[in-house]
């Protein structure tokens, strides 16, 4: 098994249906293209979303459909020639593709995932994309929780 250098776990082994190449990188890192999923049990169902190049990069990730079980795909033709998909019809998620929402945080600490470009794995090939959408159905800072007072993030 591949050996990974991690930011917060270390140097692991990882099976080879871990490693994911992302062609045009991740925007803001554009020049990072190969990363690791790391799944561990403790903290399912988020993954870790880990750089092979740069052990400091390293992204919290949890299925999209944890969040919205209604979200829609809406990938862009360069998106889905990217992954080697038919440019005429959005893939179909758990046959063809895995959705990541990023997490982050906001203002006051809210944690937040990017349904706004999702990181879209392709299941056979293990080549990923982060594709932004090109309409504004969803939101790049949609809230895991709501706490009073919190409607929003910048």
């Amino acid at each position: 098994m591949p050996a990974v250098q991690t930011r917060d776990f270390g140097v692991m082994d990882l099976s080879p249906q871990a490693f994911l190449s992302f062609p045009n990188g991740i925007p803001g890192f554009d020049r990072e293209h190969s990363f690791v999923l790391i799944e561990l049990p403790a903290m399912a169902p988020a993954v870790v979303l880990q750089s092979t190049e740069t052990a400091e990069l390293s992204f919290l990730a949890i299925p999209v459909s944890v969040v919205d079980a209604g979200y829609q795909i809406g990938m862009t033709p360069e998106d889905l020639r990217a992954l080697r998909l038919d440019e005429t019809q959005q893939p179909s998620e758990g046959r063809q593709v895995r959705l990541l929402a990023i997490v982050s945080t906001a203002e006051g600490e809210l944690l937040t995932v990017n349904l706004l470009a999702p990181i879209v794995v392709h299941l056979e090939t293990r080549v990923a994309v982060q594709a932004v959408r090109s309409d504004a159905k969803y939101s790049h800072c949609h809230p895991l929780r709501m706490s009073a007072g919190d409607s929003s993030c910048s």
